[in-house]
Order: C-alpha cells, then structure tokens, then sequence
C-alpha cells in the first residue's frame, strides 16, 4: 500500500486482498482488537489501539514509527491532529445523522478530518453513492481509517475491494491543500460532516473555504464540536460567528448535549 501524490494533497492507494485479509483475521485472531461503536440498532466497528498496533505489526511495519500512535499528547500542530482518537462529538454526530439526515444511493458525502473515518463509514451502511474522507495525517488514513472501512464493507458488500475502489477515496493533506485540489476538480457533495476539527481559530477561515467549495449548491455540512476548548482558544460558538459573518451561508443549531462544556451540532448550507 502506498500513497500517491496529486498535486501536494496523498491520496492513498486502495490495497490489496492480502490488506483486507488480515484485517477479516485481526477480528478473528483477538476479540480485543476491534470495539464495537453502538448507532440506535446497529454496530459500526473500528479498531482499538491494540488492535491497531496488532494491525501495523501484521504489514510489517513497527508502530513507533507511526505518527501520533504513541504520542503523550492528542495534538502535535502540523505533525498530528489527533486522529487516532475517538472523540466525544462523533458519537453525537453518529446519533444525530441515524435520526435525523436521510442518506440515499444518490448522496455523495465528504468526511473532513476523519480520523477512525465513523461518519463516513456510517454514510456507506446508509448506501451513499460514494463517500471521500479527508485527514491531515496519512498514517491515520493508512492505519486506522481504511481499516475501519474495511471492518465494515461485509455489512455493506461482499466484494470488498471493489466498493472500496468505486465509492471510496482517501485525501492526505492540510484543508488548503485539499482546498486547492477541489476547486481544480470542481469536485461538490451533498453531505459534508466533521467533528472536532474546529478547536483551532486560525484555522476556521480555510475550513469555511473548504466546506463552500466543496458542497453542493443544496447540499448541507453539519460540524460538531465543543462549545470551547481549554488551552487552544476555539470553539463552536466562535465558529458560528464566523458562519453568520459569510453573506453566502446560514447556519442553526441542531443539536446541545447537557454536558459542563456543551457539545453542539450545527447545520451549514448555502442561502438560497
């Protein structure tokens, strides 16, 4: 497996039956080595962190030399993002996409930051026409998404590398990086989700870029976050005060956990 570059944004390459079938064996080989993500009826499966170093021993590589894996710290700016980190707000996304948001054969979905990639992988359960993810680290998108995918295709297919190759694809990049590829692709989704990717303020002007350029003119985005976060400075209000200040776009909020530090959900779509 190896990533290809197109322009300076990776776009990993689908592997091989050999890569899905170690990570069938992984599940069977250790039951600790997969968790089971509960959405109202149904499991979503993702690896756990031993599952994932069991994972990257199985390709022959050593997990020290993957970024973040080990690392004391969630967040490495310009390194690692916290990716393979399952956090709080995409439970609540998870529950709020099965209630609320209807996905169709004909949905086209982009999943920014992904990390262990649960939104996306919950749109492809949901028959989406295709579904893109999108993380800064590619190590995560090797190590930790893909596999994820991979987890969940039976639920989906039995042709497992060919729904991956035809509804899947997976960006390496910054969101400016990412930006730039979009707007020479003209690329454009229906459904664009992402949580706890907004925790830095300097980084909220580009992710706005992003999200116009990549939604579809009725498309909608919805960005689940915490209301603040303690020692970066962002949150979700401040976001959403950059939103209101687009002449292009409006956005509400959908959902509020009762929690000390608020957990919100807001939906974001062009003004008709």
């Amino acid at each position: 497996m190896r990533a290809e570059v197109s322009g300076e944004v990776m776009q990993i390459e689908i592997p091989d039956e050999n890569f899905f079938s170690k990570v069938r064996s992984l599940e069977e080989q250790a039951s600790d080595s997969v968790r089971l993500i509960k959405v109202s009826q149904s499991r979503l499966k993702c690896l756990s962190p031993k599952g994932t170093k069991r994972f990257i021993c199985e390709q022959n590589t050593n997990p020290e030399s993957v970024l973040g894996l080990h690392s004391n710290s969630d967040l490495m700016p310009g390194i690692y993002e916290g990716g393979f980190k399952i956090w709080e707000c995409s439970h609540d996304l998870l529950q709020y996409l099965d209630t609320h948001v209807y996905i169709s054969d004909t949905t086209s979905v982009l999943e920014i930051g992904c990390g262990a990639g649960l939104l996306g992988i919950y749109s492809l359960t949901k028959g989406a026409r295709s579904v893109h993810f999108q993380d800064f680290n590619s190590d995560v998108l090797k190590w930790f998404t893909l596999p994820n995918v991979a987890l969940n295709i039976p639920a989906i297919s039995e042709n497992m590398g060919e729904t991956i190759n035809t509804k899947c694809k997976f960006f390496a990049g910054d969101w400016k990086l990412v930006n730039d590829k979009v707007v020479a692709s003209g690329m454009k989704y229906d459904l664009i989700l992402t949580s706890e990717t907004i925790y830095n303020a300097e980084n909220h002007s580009i992710l706005v870029e992003l999200i116009k350029n990549c939604l579809s003119e009725n498309g909608v985005a919805f960005v689940a976050a915490k209301s603040y976060y303690f020692g970066v400075g962002g949150g979700i209000l401040d976001f959403q005060q950059f939103i209101q200040s687009d002449p292009r776009l409006i956005c509400e909020e959908c959902f509020a956990s009762e929690s000390t530090i608020p957990r919100i959900i807001i939906k974001i779509n062009f003004k008709q």
